[in-house]
């Protein structure tokens, strides 16, 4: 299949795809899963489109209890210079449709290509959502309204996965971007299955769209098993790869 013939949102990974080969163990996605992306920069170079790899995105869900889940999430982008952009953060969510954050937790640092940390790059933060409001503390306390429920980027990949593979629109929600950007007024909406080609053969994807104020389009795709592969918007994707290693960082 070539890349033309694939939708518009996969076109740029068309190459990737026939490259890929597909994990064959059993997955749930109610259950405890890790996952692992590379992070993609989406460009056009003298009118070819690029998608070239610029980090690793590693999640870890575990069902804490009746109606909570707890997502680790690795993310380390590479920074022009010889490191890392490092974000550890530990998100308590519901176990509802848009995994609905909770709480959260996070260190962000600059960590060189050896694992050290940069000197006083180090910064924490740690926030809940109450009563409709957003509030972060870190060094001091700031609110930001929300619309509806409040999710993450990161926690919408837990969300997808347990949402029917059927017509469906979820509407007015709010997504806290890497923790820290809020978009209002998000909306998801199921947009059919589409066959792709694999490494292993013919693959059946089904997208979910993200869209809304102040935000670019994401298209989330899961397979028949509901696992998530790809993430792809306007500019970034991540795009699923089990054998990455997420750089360690050797704190002082």
């Amino acid at each position: 299949m070539a890349a033309e013939t694939l939708p518009e949102p996969l076109r740029c990974i068309g190459a990737y795809l026939e490259a890929f080969t597909p994990p064959t163990e059993p997955f749930d996605p109610v259950g405890d899963w890790t996952h692992t992306y590379s992070i993609r920069l989406i460009h056009q170079f003298q009118g070819v489109q690029h998608c070239d790899a610029v980090g690793i995105l590693r999640l870890i869900r575990r069902q804490l209890g009746t109606g909570v889940i707890q997502i680790t999430v690795a993310h380390a982008p590479r920074q022009a210079g010889p490191g890392w952009d490092r974000v550890d953060a530990t998100l308590t969510c519901a176990d509802d449709r848009l995994s609905s954050l909770r709480a959260w937790d996070s260190k962000t640092r600059l960590v060189r290509n050896d694992g050290s940390v940069m000197e006083e790059t180090e910064f924490r933060a740690r926030g809940v959502v109450e009563r409709g409001r957003i509030i972060r503390i870190s060094g001091g306390k700031v609110e930001h309204p929300a619309q509806g429920p409040v999710a993450t980027d990161w926690g919408l990949i837990d969300a997808v996965q347990r949402l029917p593979l059927e017509s469906s629109r979820i509407e007015d929600f709010t997504v806290l971007e890497e923790l820290d950007a809020p978009r209002l007024g998000q909306r998801l909406v199921y947009r059919g299955p589409v066959e792709v080609p694999t490494a292993s053969g013919t693959a059946t994807l089904h997208g979910f769209e993200r869209a809304g104020r102040g935000a670019l389009p994401t298209t989330y795709w899961v397979d028949e098993e509901h696992r998530m592969w790809f993430a792809i918007g306007s500019l970034r994707a991540v795009l699923l790869e089990p054998g990455l290693q997420i750089p360690e960082v050797r704190d002082q």
